[in-house]
């Protein structure tokens, strides 16, 4: 059996004194501060928002901090490494016998093509061509 509707509205309302609705407003706005609190150390835990918040800290202020340049450099080395490894790799007689073994199969020659992509996004073919053309 279908339940009625109710033909009657029945509102309670609670009325907090002063004091008490100052205590309420100050508990507000202290957990509103602890969220934002969080979010923005949540935030600063990624190493890309660190980076673009101290970039809006030099756009705002002016003042350049070195922490950019500081990891520019550590980056420009680390790639330099990265880039100097590879080519010193492809260097050895290991890699080369290894290229020409792998070039007679499907999969080897999808390895080698593979090598060859990572060897002209470090340059490697420039340098090369550099090389024969000196």
């Amino acid at each position: 059996m279908p339940k009625p509707k109710p033909d009657q509205v029945v509102r309670h309302e609670i009325v907090l004194g002063r004091t008490l609705q100052d205590t309420v407003n100050g508990l507000s706005g202290a957990l509103q501060a602890q969220a934002m609190s969080k979010s923005y150390y949540n935030m600063t835990s990624d190493t890309t928002t660190l980076i673009v918040t101290i970039i809006l800290y030099e756009m705002i202020t002016g003042k350049d901090t070195g922490v950019l340049a500081t990891i520019g450099d550590a980056a420009t080395g680390i790639l330099k490494g990265i880039v100097d490894g590879w080519q010193s790799y492809r260097q050895t007689a290991e890699y080369q016998q290894e290229y020409h073994e792998r070039a007679t199969s499907a999969t080897g020659g999808l390895q080698n093509l593979f090598d060859q992509m990572i060897g002209a996004l470090t340059g490697e073919s420039v340098g090369s061509w550099l090389d024969e053309q000196s």
